[in-house]
């Protein structure tokens, strides 16, 4: 009687460490999962910035007419001769160079311009513009 007791017990200890393993590795997967999707959000939440901070530049640049420096006034941007530039923090808030997590360029030439945002942790190009002043000319 006490062997079919024992078979019962160590067979229930058996299935116990398999459901422990299945929540174990369920766990896991939605780690890896949560990561992964955490990353795709910031990673959209930053272009997205991006884009809106390209597109105002590049705006402004066309609404000036070509002047890099009435549009560095405009947007708060550093500017040097034809070209414009700005950091951001990790908020997308205008901060020093050294504190940067972000940068926007403004390179104008002639009638037109290049507008880039770089993430400055990997270097990686977030968004790129280049725009054409109405007419193809300065006014």
């Amino acid at each position: 009687m006490k062997r079919f007791s024992a078979s019962k017990t160590s067979l229930f200890l058996m299935e116990l460490i398999v459901v422990v393993l299945i929540f174990a590795l369920s766990a896991a997967i939605c780690m890896r999962t949560f990561a992964e999707s955490k990353l795709a959000s910031e990673l959209a939440s930053d272009l997205s910035n991006a884009v809106i901070r390209v597109e105002s530049a590049a705006e402004c640049w066309r609404g000036e007419g070509g002047d890099a420096a009435k549009t560095a006034e405009l947007l708060s941007l550093s500017a040097s001769g034809s070209s414009c530039f700005a950091s951001y923090d990790k908020q997308w808030q205008h901060c020093s160079a050294d504190k940067a997590a972000f940068t926007l360029t403004l390179e104008g030439s002639g009638s037109g311009a290049h507008i880039e945002v770089i993430r400055l942790a990997d270097d990686k190009l977030l968004y790129s513009l280049d725009i054409k002043l109405p007419g193809g000319a300065p006014q």
